[in-house]
């Protein structure tokens, strides 16, 4: 949970927002970093952008939000589920993470506008989506992997044009570490995935999965209004290029 201090701009931020901790120092220095997971991304060009997407978020609400828009957020904040992302799902396996705990409107805010521009959103959503609009999850996660490629398939229902499948992967040891590794339209229903990332971002071919246990988990997020999905179930694969 992060606490932040408004004035005419940013005065103060600490704590936590998803995956980004702002930490104050003696000097009055605030900085953001990454809390670590069980394999690390440092500095990744994702990492990066959603550290920018926060900055720039923050000095959106301080600086153009009025006040009874702030309102709303810090209503819908106090909300269930829904604007505060997903709970928790998919047991102790799960690489999607929901949020527990408290939130803030601007941590609403940042969480719902950070969806939306991961799936193509060019303008800030002022004001939050109806708590009716989250998405359906998709359904049946499935993977093929050939040596060449890894194909996550899914089932897709009712879903719009604007709901994108943001899907996660990991691996139970090494390189890749949890990451997002692509987006695709929730009704297209299939993937391919040939590259993924290493540390710092560096590209790794998808044969680094031979041999390796990997999961997959898929959330659908609107970038119409930016609420994700629950997460999908969990799907599990042992990476073995077939036999000629």
């Amino acid at each position: 949970m992060a606490k932040i201090k408004f004035g005419p701009s940013v005065q103060e931020m600490y704590g936590r927002i998803g995956n980004t901790v702002f930490q104050r120092f003696r000097a009055g220095m605030a900085i953001a970093r990454t809390t670590a997971s069980q394999i690390s991304q440092p500095n990744s060009i994702r990492q990066n952008l959603i550290r920018s997407r926060v900055h720039a978020f923050a000095n959106y609400w301080a600086n153009t939000l009025d006040e009874p828009k702030r309102t709303l957020w810090d209503s819908a904040a106090k909300e269930k589920y829904g604007y505060r992302g997903i709970p928790s799902g998919g047991g102790t396996k799960s690489l999607i993470k929901g949020n527990t705990g408290s939130y803030f409107g601007i941590s609403c805010f940042m969480l719902v506008n950070q969806n939306a521009a991961d799936v193509g959103a060019t303008t800030v959503l002022e004001t939050p989506p109806p708590h009716a609009q989250i998405p359906a999850p998709v359904t049946g996660v499935a993977l093929v992997y050939d040596g060449t490629k890894l194909t996550v398939t899914w089932t897709s229902s009712g879903h719009m044009p604007s709901d994108f499948v943001r899907v996660w992967l990991g691996a139970n040891t090494g390189e890749p570490h949890r990451q997002v590794v692509d987006f695709a339209p929730a009704t297209a229903e299939t993937m391919n995935i040939t590259t993924l990332k290493g540390v710092a971002g560096k590209p790794l071919p998808i044969t680094t999965l031979e041999n390796k246990e990997v999961l997959v988990q898929a959330e659908v997020i609107s970038q119409a209004t930016g609420l994700a999905s629950m997460p999908s179930n969990c799907a599990y694969l042992r990476c073995v290029t077939p036999a000629p």
